[in-house]
């Protein structure tokens, strides 16, 4: 979960420290637009040089809506991406990513 208390530096350091004490990411594509979702993948790209020593066991985009066309052919090498149909969220959608998690 994102932290919104505190200044920006204080903000930012909390978030690098989840970057590298986390085993898993999900970032969650809602309402957000797709520079924000790509900073995101971007960041978990820099996590080594704010000392993370190990990779990431999962990285998953969720689609959610609202959708369209463009949102749905969403795709990147960074991350698994899944999509949810409907408006409903769909557990059985992070099977693989909770798997992980499990082990």
């Amino acid at each position: 979960m994102p932290s919104f208390d505190g200044d920006e530096a204080d903000i930012k350091q909390a978030h690098n420290e989840k970057m590298i004490h986390c085993d898993a990411v999900l970032i969650y594509y809602g309402n957000a637009d797709r520079a924000w979702v790509d900073m995101k993948l971007m960041n978990l790209m820099k996590a080594p040089g704010y000392g993370r020593t190990k990779p990431f066991a999962a990285k998953t985009v969720y689609l959610a809506p609202p959708l369209d066309r463009r949102k749905q052919r969403y795709r990147t090498h960074s991350a698994e991406v899944v999509v949810q149909e409907g408006d409903a969220f769909t557990p059985a959608l992070l099977e693989a990513f909770t798997s992980i998690l499990k082990k």
